[in-house]
């Protein structure tokens, strides 16, 4: 349990050896190196291989790991230094006899670092962990004022959603010399979340990027459930302020891995089995243009500024980067384009928008905080309803008005893009016009439009609110839930109707009940589904969109678009891609999509094909043209095979998983 808590997956040989390799500092001289995430001190001693290091620092959280530093010295002729204590605190810091490094390099905790306000774990809070950031600025004294103004205006404004990640990066940043290099293993699934924004631009305003390498079978860390794997390595540069300018030449190389030359020892050594460092000799031939055509070793070179048309994008609404950026005029970009996209894609015909920019709204579906009683099943008998079995094996009366068609699962899916609610037996309980008795009493208000409820429905809440679902040692029940105890609203003014109880769920929103929804874990390709005229409730299993502005677009036109292979692609290159080869969409991911700007012509088509949209998937070949024409305008036959083709290979790579 504590190494899930801490985010304690250690990197292992392999990994640090491959980091290391890639770090490229001039060997002619001793180096100092730190990871202040160090762990079993794995990338400490790789990186030490590398070079003749003057000093090894280590920094971790955990007393049990760093008391088997002294072990793991003399097994290895090592002499590193380990603090125990959180790197994020001044008093830790303090203890090192420097404040920056020629090399800082880490596997950090990706973990929600808001499960560390269990005070008995005598771990940093989220507060602590940003107020610690902000307290060892006043140590870094080879930052400049510019430098402390970025790192600081960061440090106030990062999401209090993200992981533990988001301040290790900064802290990491802030311990990099001038000249000196960052290398971070990073999961892919991190690249794309929302609140990973400021760490691409710290990225690219005080580093310069040289290496991503990704593991592309998601293989190296087979105990985080094969999640994929990238390593960044980037030198520390001074202050770039016009980045636009700096980076309209710039490059870095994307190295993608299989597992193909992974063998007991190393991650290259099929590739040279008489080596006794193949990652060196993959590094020396990579700098010699060596690495050519190699069977399971992908090579690419991103543009920077491709990567940075991204981030403003993505940024341009946030306080931090206005602040940051309000000298600079950069360009408007007009969609948030998926590096990797822009090899298929001529750079004159990107016209592109967003989703929320043609006024289509994005979300997840609804969250109840306890699924076995607010989703119920529908029975035969009108007005008859089941609970989960873990509650009630009983079935009860209850009145038609608090009952809301829903779907739950991909197992409900329709064969077709349309959903049918009379196949539906999910109901979603959605109290608003009646009270229990008990409360209705315990108050003694009497100012209220609600009725009280009829017998079978006050029966319901009765035996739900006494259920444990927990142990008998740690019993849980419903009205305690974290997710339920947020329905619960005082009485105001004396008006009985302001009040809210445990089994009244908040007012349903546009995100649950949408006019489009998509699964949010998918095992194919991404398939777009219509909701019901009457709008279903859809659960928090799916992502959901809907028409803001229908002088722009219309649901049909939409469920058109959105099935597109077009789409469908920008899906698979957008996506995080999780274990096993499902695709995991969220809301962040689709707000991403570039949409071809449509002209009045296209959207009255797109809606005629909507309409008509069935099992026959032939229809969809109109959309790919209309959509490949747009993109690609006079050559669009071959645009649209180019893009079925990349679809394909990315569907086949993914579902080998």
């Amino acid at each position: 349990m504590k190494q899930k808590r801490l985010g304690q997956f250690f990197s292992g040989e392999k990994v640090s050896n491959l980091l290391s390799s890639f770090t490229d500092i001039d060997k002619a001289k001793p180096i100092s190196i730190i990871d202040p995430m160090c762990g079993i001190c794995d990338m400490l001693i790789a990186a030490s291989n590398m070079y003749s290091a003057v000093e090894l620092r280590g920094i971790d959280i955990d007393e049990d790991v760093t008391k088997k530093v002294e072990e793991i010295n003399s097994e290895n002729g090592k002499a590193i230094e380990v603090i125990t204590g959180s790197a994020f605190l001044e008093e830790t810091i303090n203890q090192l006899p420097r404040s920056n490094y020629d090399l800082v390099i880490t596997n950090p905790p990706y973990v929600r670092y808001q499960s560390f306000s269990n005070k008995q774990d005598d771990y940093p809070s989220a507060i602590e962990v940003r107020q610690g950031l902000l307290n060892l600025m006043p140590l870094m004294s080879h930052l400049g004022k510019r430098d402390k103004e970025i790192l600081t205006t960061l440090i106030n404004n990062y999401s209090g959603l993200s992981d533990l990640a988001v301040p290790s990066w900064i802290l990491c940043a802030m311990l990099t010399k001038i000249g000196g290099k960052l290398a971070m293993v990073v999961p892919e699934s991190w690249l794309n979340r929302e609140y990973a924004d400021s760490i691409h631009y710290l990225l690219l305003k005080l580093f310069k990027i040289e290496y991503v390498i990704e593991d592309l079978d998601r293989s190296w860390f087979k105990n985080k459930a094969q999640v994929k794997t990238n390593l960044v390595i980037a030198t520390r540069i001074p202050i770039v302020e016009d980045m636009w300018d700096f980076y309209e030449n710039d490059y870095y190389h994307h190295i993608g891995l299989t597992s193909v030359y992974d063998d007991e020892k190393s991650l290259l050594g099929g590739l040279y089995p008489e080596s006794r460092q193949p990652e060196v000799d993959f590094f020396q031939d990579f700098k010699n243009n060596n690495i050519k055509d190699i069977k399971g070793i992908e090579v690419k070179t991103i543009r920077i500024k491709n990567k940075l048309e991204q981030i403003f994008n993505e940024s341009k609404k946030k306080s931090w980067f206005n602040q940051l950026e309000k000298e600079n005029l950069y360009p408007t970009i007009t969609a948030p384009f998926p590096v990797m996209m822009k090899e298929i894609i001529p750079a004159e015909h990107t016209e592109f928008t967003t989703l929320e920019d043609i006024g289509v709204g994005v979300g997840q579906g609804l969250r109840t905080g306890a699924n076995k009683f607010f989703y119920v099943d529908y029975m035969k008998d009108e007005g008859v309803i089941k609970l989960d079995n873990e509650i009630t094996a009983q079935t009860y009366n209850v009145p038609s008005d608090v009952l809301k068609i829903v779907i739950r699962k991909q197992s409900e899916l329709p064969p077709n893009y349309y959903l049918d609610e009379k196949k539906l037996t999910g109901r979603l309980l959605f109290i608003k016009n009646y009270i229990h008795p008990s409360d209705f009493y315990e108050t003694r208000h009497r100012i209220s439009t609600r009725k009280i409820m009829p017998r079978g429905l006050s029966q319901l809440i009765s035996k739900a609110e006494k259920v444990n679902l927990g142990s008998d040692y740690n019993p849980k029940f419903i009205p305690d839930y974290s997710a339920v105890k947020t329905n619960v609203r005082k009485i105001k003014d004396e008006n009985l109707d302001t009040a809210h109880f445990w089994y009244m769920l908040p007012t349903l929103r546009n995100r649950h009940l949408p006019d489009v929804f998509v699964p949010r874990i998918n095992s194919k390709s991404a398939k777009f589904y219509l909701n019901s005229d009457s709008k279903v409730v859809v659960d928090a299993n799916f992502s959901g969109l809907w028409i803001n502005d229908e002088e722009v677009l219309n649901k049909y036109a939409l469920l058109a678009i959105l099935n597109s292979d077009w789409i469908k692609l920008c899906c698979e290159m957008i996506g995080a891609v999780m274990g096993g080869g499902e695709l995991k969409l969220e809301a962040t991911h689709l707000k991403k999509i570039p949409i071809p700007r449509f002209s009045i012509e296209e959207i009255k088509m797109l809606t005629m094909i909507g309409k008509k949209l069935t099992l026959e998937e032939k229809e969809l070949i109109r959309v790919n043209r209309i959509i490949a024409k747009n993109i690609f305008k006079e050559d669009f036959l071959n645009g649209g095979e180019e893009i079925q083709k990349l679809l394909q290979i990315k569907l086949e790579y993914r579902e080998k998983g």
